[in-house]
């Protein structure tokens, strides 16, 4: 018999409960013994009920097939940004799903594709709620707005955004992973690998966590060699969303250009691998010219003659505790953010070398010491001193710190940062790079759908937290 509030119901021949009206715990309380529970079962610290089928299990729980147990069905719903096809942030982002539903045997997914603008965020949060989503995942960076006003009026349900420290309704919380960690590294191996003294870096969305990454890239590449030049040149969202040039994306121009520039090494902060499909056409032609990779782990295997290495992220470790919280009714809203772990196989973010390309040992060494260091002391890469590129702010001090606040208010480039003075033209003169605070346009009006059309207006990443 099972005991709901003062109501007593059969289930397959068993006595269960699932709140605590009589002695013992219910289905899903939390438990450190079998003796803690009503139903006799803990199982990995949850009170549960061993079953063959749902008619075994009280509602709202569901016997859990792979498992046995009766447990609270958790649904989350994925938005991303972009397509899976590209295997960048999106596919990466999915990966971590995908991960997270294998892990743990309650949870069940679903994902929208292409979740673009506001009301595209709110369109597909709602229509997946209507699903049955209990957690609404937006794995990119807008939507801010939007996601508070769904917390608001769907207060049973749990919302997840990515990178935004003011989470303020109770059912919202925020994440994000120290990217200037394994961003730093990549710098360092680009430096290391130059011949020319002049990087690339390609950067997708103005905003201050696209910022942090080039800042950790450029940090990492002075301490290789302390004159390196960083090329910054900017797509202007995440990807080019407007019809191709002469057959070619912006993402795929720019990276020429840099090349033309004399970079010799290229690195995207994007959704896509198109500047890697150029480094590897260039690379046949000229094997000094190297890329490396991000986002994804296994990136390097798409582009194993050109690709030096991979500063990847792992969603995994985050979105199993966080769904696993939310399933224990011990999560709490906040911000959660972070770095580099000792052990890489549960760590969100880090950087591994190519096998086949990368064979400096001393480079190697470096590398699994900045990895080391980094997961001890998470705040090295970005610590003073340093001079700021175009005093967009004072120079950072002697062993001065960049806090949480600042991270996510990142709008400007240390010295080494720099940029053409007449874009297109790789001949035109260097000069200091400074972030785009609604000073420069990079995308066309005349190219973009009627719903991007606002993607054309000059990005200031001040307005972009």
């Amino acid at each position: 018999m099972i005991l709901l509030g003062s109501t007593m119901l059969n289930a397959g021949g068993c006595s269960l409960v699932v709140e605590k009206e009589i002695e013992g715990k219910g289905i899903g309380s939390l438990c450190t013994a079998n003796g803690d529970c009503h139903a006799g079962v803990c199982e990995q610290g949850l009170c549960s009920a061993k079953c063959t089928g749902d008619g075994d299990c009280p509602s709202p729980t569901k016997c859990v097939q792979k498992t046995g147990y009766c447990s609270t069905p958790l649904r989350a719903g994925f938005m991303y940004v972009g397509v899976l096809e590209d295997q960048g942030w999106s596919y990466i982002q999915d990966q971590g799903r995908k991960a997270a539903e294998q892990a743990l045997p309650y949870l069940s997914t679903d994902f929208t594709l292409s979740v673009v603008t506001d009301d595209q965020v709110n369109s597909a949060a709602r229509t997946m709620i209507a699903k049955g989503a209990n957690v609404i995942v937006q794995t990119s960076q807008g939507g801010t707005a939007p996601m508070a006003k769904l917390a608001q009026d769907f207060p049973a349900v749990t919302f997840l955004q990515l990178y935004n420290k003011t989470v303020t309704p109770p059912n919202l919380g925020s994440y994000w992973v120290k990217l200037q960690q394994s961003w730093y590294i990549a710098g360092y191996v680009a430096a290391k690998k130059s011949k020319t003294g002049r990087v690339a870096w390609i950067g997708g969305y103005v905003s201050p966590q696209g910022v942090v990454r080039a800042n950790g890239f450029i940090r990492g590449a002075k301490r290789a060699n302390p004159n390196i030049k960083v090329d910054i040149r900017w797509v202007g969202f995440w990807f080019d969303p407007g019809s191709p040039v002469n057959g070619k994306y912006r993402e795929t121009v720019l990276t020429e250009q840099a090349l033309d520039a004399g970079a010799d090494i290229v690195i995207g902060n994007i959704d896509n691998e198109r500047p890697y499909d150029v480094v590897k056409q260039r690379h046949a032609k000229n094997p000094d010219v190297w890329s490396i990779e991000t986002n994804n782990r296994a990136s390097c295997e798409r582009y194993k003659e050109s690709c030096l290495g991979v500063a990847w992220i792992d969603w995994a470790p985050i979105y199993i505790d966080q769904l696993d919280q939310i399933h224990r009714k011990t999560w709490q809203p906040g911000y959660v953010h972070r770095g580099m772990a000792e052990d890489l196989n549960q760590s969100p973010v880090g950087f591994t070398p190519s096998s086949d390309n990368l064979g400096d040992v001393d480079i190697k060494l470096e590398i699994g010491k900045m990895s080391t260091d980094f997961a001890k002391d998470p705040e090295a890469p970005l610590r003073g001193p340093y001079n700021i590129s175009g005093a967009q702010r004072e120079p950072v001090g002697e062993g001065e710190i960049i806090g949480e606040d600042e991270l996510l208010k990142m709008c400007w480039f240390p010295e080494g940062a720099v940029e053409k003075s007449v874009p297109d033209d790789p001949t035109s003169a260097d000069r200091a790079a400074t972030v785009p605070i609604g000073d420069k346009t990079f995308l066309k009006k005349e190219l973009l759908s009627p719903e991007n059309q606002g993607l054309a207006d000059p990005p200031d990443c001040r307005k972009n937290l």
